[in-house]
């Protein structure tokens, strides 16, 4: 899978925590810790999209949608 970087501001106290993030919730990396963070996101989305289509659903069986990349 190919890689892409992305540079970031972020303040001094957002600095402070994912310094302590990386020191304290056994992230080895800074970029680690904001893959972490991404996925939670995409699991967090994906479960909205699926809520989204079982409410849509009208008694039938709920299933959840294909071709979704969990990574």
């Amino acid at each position: 899978m190919k890689r892409a970087t992305f540079h970031i501001s972020m303040s001094e106290p957002m600095r402070l925590f994912v310094e302590d993030r990386l020191e304290t919730g056994g992230y080895p990396s800074v970029s680690e810790y904001m893959r972490g963070l991404i996925r939670i996101d995409q699991r967090l989305e994906y479960d909205r999209l699926c809520a989204a289509i079982d409410r849509h659903r009208s008694g039938s069986e709920s299933r959840r949608p294909t071709g979704y990349r969990m990574d």
